[in-house]
């Protein structure tokens, strides 16, 4: 059996493979997870900082202490939203630049052994037992050959459901999982 996708990548096509991975890997959850905390927990250090001023001082301390505290439990609350926004504007800054990885047209083939990327600017082959994990989230396939690199295959690349199905069915005959995410 072989699959053949031709596609471009759109930047909504990049912010979902960063956060797919931002969220199904343990590190970086639990890094996200311990900057939220962090910063909350840095309130009642800013708090005792600002009260420690002299008197002739302390309005002025008791608003910085109060701005202070709203923006870190603004941030706690509204963390996803900041780390969307700046995931979106990275893409944005990296297209710009011409760093953003596989722009322009690529297609990635599949046959029995291994399957072939074949970008604007490279070209590899890659065997299955590289793979490190696939993810299907029902916007994309995200086929991973390292911790935060892979490949990304749009939904909107797929003839239909039941194609789809049949290629996660022959990515799982090649040994690999495919994690419904």
């Amino acid at each position: 059996m072989r699959f053949e996708f031709r596609f471009e990548l759109c930047d909504q096509d990049y912010f979902d493979f960063s956060k797919a991975t931002a969220l199904n890997t343990p590190a970086i959850r639990k890094q996200i997870k311990a900057i939220r905390w962090l910063g909350l927990a840095l309130l009642p250090i800013a708090i005792i900082f600002f009260s420690s001023y002299r008197v002739t001082l302390r309005p002025v301390a008791a608003v910085g202490a109060g701005i202070f505290v709203a923006v870190g439990i603004l941030m706690f609350i509204f963390y996803r939203q900041v780390y969307d926004w700046s995931l979106r504007r990275q893409i944005k800054s990296n297209k710009k630049s011409g760093k953003l990885y596989a722009q322009g047209e690529q297609t990635l083939s599949f046959d029995d052994q291994s399957f072939i990327y074949v970008g604007s600017v490279s070209e590899s082959r890659t065997s299955y037992d590289a793979v490190e994990r696939v993810l299907d989230d029902n916007k994309a396939v995200y086929i991973y050959i390292g911790a935060l690199q892979g490949h990304i295959i749009p939904g909107r690349v797929f003839q239909g459901a039941s194609q789809r199905e049949a290629f996660l069915q022959f990515l799982e005959s090649k040994g690999l999982r495919v994690q419904i995410i």
